[in-house]
């Protein structure tokens, strides 16, 4: 018995279609946006914002191996940082571009208001508890709080 159509409003573009059983919007491309705005729903959810007035926003879904917050979905794979950096500048990143964390908690995703952040004596663009730099920016902000293994936790010691 061949299935049976219904009338009813794409919830994405609400347009009249006949729906069938297994499909819930007008077209392929109206159903990858209600995809990702279930996503995005989704993982609005997973993020833990502290009562505390500085503290991190912890993103609690899926992390890597290092810490940090990961997203998996049909059309977007990406580190949560980064996605929280650009969700709120609109920023386009480039490979070369490094979101550093300014707390040093790698699955936190703070991104509520805008400033500066100077590593090396120059300023650079910071949204919460992230800034915007490159690979070198990185690693001076790591030796400039005293993160870079040294003596007995230097990896050359450990093996």
């Amino acid at each position: 018995m061949p299935y049976k159509r219904t009338p009813s409003v794409c919830p994405v573009c609400e347009r009249p279609f006949m729906r069938r059983p297994e499909v819930e919007a007008c077209s392929p491309a109206c159903g990858y946006k209600l995809i990702r705005r279930r996503t995005d729903e989704t993982v609005a959810a997973r993020i833990v914002k502290s009562s505390e007035p500085d503290g991190c926003w912890v993103y609690t879904g899926e992390i890597t191996p290092g810490g940090y917050g990961w997203l998996h979905r049909r059309d977007e794979e990406c580190l949560m940082h980064r996605r929280a950096w650009v969700n709120a500048t609109g920023d386009t990143l480039t490979t070369d571009d490094v979101i550093g964390h300014i707390c040093d908690n790698p699955p936190c995703v703070r991104n509520d208001d805008e400033g500066t952040y100077e590593v090396r004596g120059v300023l650079l663009p910071r949204r919460g508890h992230l800034f915007k730099g490159t690979h070198a920016d990185n690693v001076a902000d790591k030796v400039a709080k005293g993160r870079t293994p040294a003596g007995e936790t230097h990896y050359t010691r450990r093996l």
